[in-house]
């Protein structure tokens, strides 16, 4: 009886065990680019849920990557991470369900890398990635004005309703282009 008694409490441990470790959340992970995420509204590569990182690639000087990503209230922010094979001077751009300009950032903390940072409501929104000098244009032009923040940084504010239509090489743009690899780092993992 008491080997029964056991091995009928080491059933119910495993059991219980079992179901707790069903109902932990999943770990966020990184989301991959598996073929060019595309440019606009059309052609995007959706992230899913749970995954608090995007790795891809800038393949011509003028690449352009969007992504469609679902977040929940709150503050949100995104942070490219320099990869030292490469020499990628970025630019991150937010945008909403329509493709209208939320905000964006050119070079961030006094590097060549990009911050954006915005309180969100829960819902479907559009990441952009690319090179120094690439703008996002509506019907009017440029969606996004640039803004004296400080000698550090260099946000960039939407300015009206134009939504994404295309992407146009600022013509003042010096810093040498680059190809390569890009990591982006979010402060939450996107949701369903």
């Amino acid at each position: 009886m008491k080997l029964f008694t056991n091995i009928f409490k080491t059933v119910v441990t495993v059991t219980v065990a079992l179901g707790a470790i069903q109902q932990l959340p999943a770990h966020a992970a990184t989301f991959r680019e598996t073929t060019d995420a595309g440019s606009n509204l059309n052609d995007y590569q959706k992230v899913k849920h749970d995954f608090n990182a995007i790795i891809g690639s800038i393949s011509t000087t003028q690449d352009v990557d969007l992504y469609q990503i679902n977040l929940a209230d709150g503050l949100f922010g995104a942070t490219t991470v320099r990869n030292v094979t490469n020499n990628l001077d970025t630019m991150l751009w937010l945008f909403d369900s329509e493709g209208k300009g939320i905000v964006g950032n050119d070079d961030s903390y006094g590097t060549s890398q990009s911050t954006i940072r915005t309180t969100v409501a829960a819902g479907t929104y559009y990441l952009g990635i690319g090179n120094f000098g690439m703008l996002p244009t509506g019907d009017t032009g440029s969606i996004f004005d640039y803004v004296d923040g400080s000698s550090r940084t260099k946000l960039l504010n939407a300015k009206g309703d134009d939504a994404l239509s295309n992407w146009n090489m600022e013509k003042t743009a010096s810093s040498p282009q680059a190809t390569g690899r890009y990591r982006i780092v979010l402060n939450q993992s996107t949701v369903r």
